[in-house]
């Protein structure tokens, strides 16, 4: 008799019972995160890489015109007693002001008033500093989404001085930082 055909049939059924033990938890693990898996894949395959300090350059493609602009985001987070303790307001003021700090509040992206304008000729819009997943909300809709991180040149960087005196923060937001945000689906790491 061959023993060596037929010597473990358990062990057989138990590497593909493990084996698909490890699938289902690979595809349950895969949908508890699918936004971070598709940003990922997004990242990864879909737009332009970049090294810190790179120069970063609008794509051609989105030229309709001998010029093209594009609105920049800007991070807000919540804020702080130090925030409030910073403002030129009365004492009373304050204390008012504190006691409506909401610690639920979490940061968010928004699109700001700023924005990058480039010519067909001339697509620089800045240095690359990071890229980031990060939510977005525009009025009532939120999304979370990539983003790149730029140091706009002085020439692309277009702001509106109005709305940087008197900012339309939501309540109880600062600015968290004097970085900008833009979409990299549009930037492209070669001037053509």
């Amino acid at each position: 008799m061959n023993n060596q055909t037929n010597s473990n049939p358990g062990k057989k059924n138990k590497g593909l019972l493990i084996g698909l033990i490890a699938l289902i938890v690979l595809g349950g693990v895969a949908l508890a995160n699918f936004t971070s898996v598709k940003l990922t894949f997004e990242y990864l395959f879909q737009f332009d890489h970049f090294s810190s300090g790179d120069n970063v350059y609008i794509k051609s493609k989105f030229f309709k015109t001998d010029s093209a602009s594009f609105k920049l985001c800007r991070l807000i987070r919540p804020m702080t007693e130090h925030d409030v303790d910073s403002l030129n307001l009365s004492s009373s003021a304050k204390a008012e002001l504190k006691l409506k700090l909401n610690p639920s509040l979490k940061p968010y992206l928004i699109s700001t008033h700023d924005e990058v304008a480039v010519g067909r000729k001339q697509h620089l819009i800045g240095t690359y500093i990071s890229h980031e997943m990060l939510e977005l909300r525009l009025q009532d809709q939120h999304a979370v989404l990539n983003f790149y991180t730029i140091h706009p040149t002085e020439q692309a960087l277009k702001i509106d001085s109005y709305y940087l005196k008197y900012p339309d923060l939501p309540a109880g937001y600062t600015w968290a930082n004097n970085t900008y945000y833009i979409a990299p689906m549009f930037l492209s790491n070669s001037p053509q």
